[in-house]
């Protein structure tokens, strides 16, 4: 039985416990995942989650420039990405 029917039969109070673990659990293997992909990749990442532009990321790191910090972005996503995915 797919994980997602077994959940939808669950009562509506444990499916939130269940959904809440879950989401924690996931949160925990991101910030796992961020750690090993190096200081300046999870530097750069939680700026630009915090919503910070690539040119105030460039400006706060020492970039060149806002293209540079774009092009290291998408490359620390994708370590991100793969590391997560396995």
């Amino acid at each position: 039985m797919p994980v997602a029917d077994a959940m939808n039969q669950l009562p509506d109070n444990t499916k939130t416990i269940m959904e809440k673990l879950v989401t924690n659990e996931l949160k925990a293997n991101v910030k796992r995942q961020l750690d090993a992909i190096g200081q300046k990749c999870k530097e750069l990442l939680l700026m630009f989650e915090d919503g910070l532009s690539d040119k105030e990321i460039a400006e706060f790191l020492s970039y060149s420039n806002a293209a540079v910090v774009k092009t290291t972005r998408l490359r620390c996503l994708d370590k991100l990405r793969e590391r997560i995915l396995g």
